[in-house]
């Protein structure tokens, strides 16, 4: 079993029963990709997205429709999921691209602009969302496993990934702790991997055409990294780059909970980056108090550049961490 409750999406159409998405949908080389993000837009991060096989039922198999299941990245979201993209019609370009979106109230959105009104290589269907059945999760875990290492005992709490950077070929090893008590940073959360995407793309166009340039913001810079949980995406992206393209920077990766921090380590070292990368454990609440009243007092350097990435989800935490941002920037 997995911890968060797989959806399921097949494809509806009235006065019929569920009949799965066309066949042809999963041929189309953006499809995936274009429902994955669909769910991530309507509901939240998904940890593990398949197209299953042709539906059975108990007297055939119909081999012109097929199923599609995600695990979602929070618990309890399920429902609301089903209740987003239930009924949701779907359009979708040649490739597969998200093209439209429509719900029967007819209201519409459109993600794409076309330069004709001509539906041809168009594909339309309308999602009928729910939660999966066992043989649907069992499939799911098959077609996206996550790779155990066991010969370390003392790693045997771990789950362990490999990343592939847009870089060169550079992976990272990520081990997502499975012990109780490390809480939300005990996995890598999709923001830090995204975030790692944009550092490689960064560094590989100096005068990006967002304005970041990334010698200004790393080269013979004190980085530090806040709430970076148990991997620490971003921190190993930047030592990555260090090494092996022998760029000069200092980097700190940093989280506030003891059983988090030694995670963080035991990534940090599995990915050969311990002489790279200094953790350091950050309380954001040793600094949220006004400066000179009880808060914490500075033990290193200030930070040229601070990074962070889905390591807030409340108001509480923002605040925090502004204050902490404040006190441990240059």
């Amino acid at each position: 079993a997995i911890s968060r409750h797989p959806l399921s999406l097949q494809s509806c159409r009235p006065s019929r029963r569920l009949i799965g998405i066309p066949s042809s949908v999963p041929h189309l080389p953006n499809a995936a990709a274009a429902l994955r993000d669909l769910i991530e837009d309507h509901v939240c991060w998904v940890d593990r997205f398949a197209f299953l096989s042709p539906r059975k039922t108990k007297t055939h198999i119909d081999i012109h429709a097929v199923a599609a299941a995600a695990e979602l990245h929070i618990e309890n979201v399920r429902d609301c999921a089903v209740r987003h993209l239930n009924g949701l019609t779907v359009v979708l370009d040649e490739n597969g691209c998200l093209y439209s979106t429509s719900k029967g109230d007819g209201n519409v959105m459109s993600f794409t602009s076309r330069g004709s009104d001509d539906c041809k290589g168009r594909t339309s269907f309308t999602i009928g969302a729910c939660a999966a059945s066992p043989m649907q999760s069992k499939q799911l875990i098959q077609q996206c496993p996550i790779q155990h290492d066991y010969d370390d005992a003392k790693d045997k709490s771990m789950e362990k990934q490999v990343l592939h950077l847009p870089l060169d070929g550079i992976e990272l090893i990520v081990k997502s702790s499975i012990k109780n008590g490390v809480g939300t940073g005990s996995t890598p959360w999709r923001g830090g991997w995204l975030f790692s995407q944009q550092i490689c793309h960064w560094f590989c166009e100096q005068d990006s055409s967002d304005g970041v340039n990334f010698d200004s913001l790393f080269l013979g810079k004190k980085v530090l990294e806040l709430g970076a949980g148990s991997t620490g995406l971003p921190s190993m992206t930047l030592a990555k780059i260090s090494v092996l393209f022998h760029y000069a920077m200092n980097v700190t990766c940093s989280d506030g909970v003891d059983e988090t921090v030694d995670a963080l380590r035991i990534n940090i070292a599995e990915n050969g980056l311990r002489d790279s990368i200094n953790v350091e454990h950050i309380n954001w609440n040793d600094y949220c108090k006004n400066v000179g009243v009880g808060s914490k007092p500075l033990t290193y350097a200030k930070a040229d550049t601070t990074l962070f990435a889905d390591c807030i989800y409340n108001d509480n935490g923002a605040l925090a961490l502004s204050k902490t941002i404040s006190q441990l920037i240059k």
